[in-house]
C-alpha cells in the first residue's frame, strides 16, 4: 500500500471522489503512516527471527497489529466528531 500511494505522488493522477477532486496530502500521510509501518515491522521482525523457532507466532507482528489498531481507532474517533461537527 505504500508503495501504491508513493504511485501516486508520483503519477499524480486527477481523482475525483463524490465530485470533488481528490488532494495529494492524504497519499503524503498514508506513504508516511504505511511506510513506517513496514518499516518497523521488517526491523522487529529481523530482531525476533534470530532467537525464535518456525513454529512460534511472531512477537513484531502481534505488536505491530496491535499499533494499527490502536491508530485506526483513533481515526476512527476523529471521522465521528469531525461527522458530528458538520452536522451542527
Amino acid at each position: 500500500m505504500a508503495i501504491a500511494q508513493l504511485v501516486r505522488l508520483l503519477v499524480r493522477p486527477e481523482l475525483v471522489v463524490a465530485g470533488y477532486a481528490m488532494p495529494l496530502w492524504p497519499s503524503v500521510l498514508a506513504l508516511i503512516i504505511l511506510g513506517g509501518l513496514s518499516l518497523d515491522v521488517e526491523a522487529r521482525s529481523r530482531a525476533d527471527h534470530v532467537n525464535a523457532s518456525p513454529t512460534t507466532p511472531n512477537p513484531a507482528f502481534e505488536r505491530t497489529a496491535a499499533s494499527a489498531l490502536r491508530l485506526l481507532a483513533v481515526l476512527s474517533s476523529l471521522r465521528s466528531s469531525a461527522a458530528a461537527q458538520r452536522e451542527r
